[in-house]
């Protein structure tokens, strides 16, 4: 059984976005780990019961183990926990966060969550987007943007619905006035 076959088992969407399939090999990877870490851990379950089963031994025993054994499980697990994380999750978000689309018809818009809402500023016509900052927020400055940059003279807000264009990069600056906020597209 492949990873993708695993993905799309246990009910993954198929990938939609460019950088999708790194994320679900990385994910198949993680199911495929944590299912060998469940079995292992299951089958020393099982030898544990049966060694400490009351019948073979009617006292207490209170030494456990004597061996390295389970040090050396858990030594492991958390060296390839370790490897997860940092080989393969941190540079995967890395390269996604680092890469911007850089074609001319890009559109660069800001996001910015409230209580309960969500504002959203679009460029005007000279597809430039005006400079903000969280101290110019205001109840007629919704979005915070410098009320004296030239770029911003033309551009327009949304409240709570935001609307990208078909088959055109976006760049969206996300930032928050009160609480931090999930943007989800």
């Amino acid at each position: 059984m492949s990873i993708s076959e695993i993905n799309e088992w246990i009910g993954q969407t198929p990938v939609a976005s460019e950088h999708g399939g790194l994320v679900d090999h990385m994910l198949g990877f993680v199911h495929w780990f944590m299912l060998v870490l469940g079995v292992g851990w299951s089958i020393y379950l099982c030898i544990a019961f049966y060694r400490f089963r009351q019948k073979k031994t009617p006292k207490a025993d209170y030494q456990g183990f004597q061996g390295h054994a389970t040090t050396h499980i858990e030594i492991g697990v958390v060296i390839v926990e370790a490897i997860l994380l940092l080989g393969f999750a941190f540079p995967l978000w890395s390269r996604q966060a680092d890469e911007y689309p850089t074609s001319p018809d890009t559109i660069r818009m800001r996001a910015l969550g409230e209580k309960f809402l969500w504002n959203f500023q679009y460029p005007g016509d000279d597809r430039l987007i005006s400079t903000w900052s969280s101290v110019n927020v205001s109840p007629t400055n919704t979005t915070g943007k410098d009320l004296h940059d030239p770029n911003g003279k033309d551009d327009f807000i949304s409240l709570n619905t935001m609307k990208l264009p078909v088959g055109r990069p976006v760049i969206v600056d996300v930032a928050s006035k009160d609480v931090i906020h999930n943007l989800a597209l």
